[in-house]
């Protein structure tokens, strides 16, 4: 159960029915975390408004989709891992590429790099060394793509402390602890990793439906 209070469909206003169905037209569902910002209607327009405007933006789309998963690890966020795999998985991306970029790492070297620049300054806090600032331009980056990196990071930075803040309820399903599953294993034990994923899975299950 969310700390924080979430909306009401009853007292939705027309400008709010409206910021919700765009949410729904865009992902089919309304995410806990849209219910938790929808109380705020500033916060959530904002949201929303930047958002839309980021997805516009120069950046590569797999680049935009990965960042995300990329900032919740590095801060630990279990809800925006849980949705951003998700969405993820919506989108087409392969679990190994949404796997690996938990640790800012892809097979395509210049979303590696951009990735790698992206937990650079999460954990900075955005004071990134002129190494750091210069390897993402050896990448092939512009200052504008610099730029909308560093916005999506931002951006992404809110969501992992508001629900963190809250303590959003979780809609997606649960993700593995990359640390301990992978340990001693290579990407290319993906396979593997999600069979013991799916046990891991059925066993929390099992255990659930027994206390019921």
């Amino acid at each position: 159960m969310s700390r924080l209070q979430t909306f009401n469909p009853e007292q939705l206003d027309e400008k709010m029915k409206e910021l919700l169905e765009r949410i729904d037209n865009g992902l089919g569902i309304a995410p806990n975390l849209i219910k938790g910002l929808a109380v705020s209607p500033t916060v959530l327009e904002s949201y929303i408004l930047t958002s839309e405007a980021l997805n516009n933006g120069i950046l590569d789309r797999r680049l935009r989709k990965l960042i995300p998963l990329t900032v919740a690890e590095a801060n630990k966020n279990s809800y925006c891992l849980r949705a951003f795999t998700g969405l993820g998985r919506i989108e087409g991306l392969s679990e190994k590429e949404l796997m690996m970029s938990r640790n800012a790492n892809s097979l395509d070297s210049r979303i590696k790099a951009g990735l790698r620049f992206a937990l650079a300054i999460v954990k900075s806090q955005g004071r990134v060394t002129g190494d750091e600032l210069q390897e993402v331009r050896d990448a092939g980056y512009s200052d504008s793509e610099i730029i909308e990196i560093t916005a999506h990071v931002g951006l992404n930075i809110f969501l992992n402390y508001f629900t963190e803040i809250a303590e959003t309820p979780a809609g997606f399903p649960d993700v593995i602890d990359i640390e301990s599953m992978m340990r001693g294993r290579s990407y290319d034990d993906i396979g593997t990793v999600e069979k013991d994923m799916r046990e891991k899975r059925g066993s929390t299950a099992k255990n659930l439906a027994a206390e019921g």
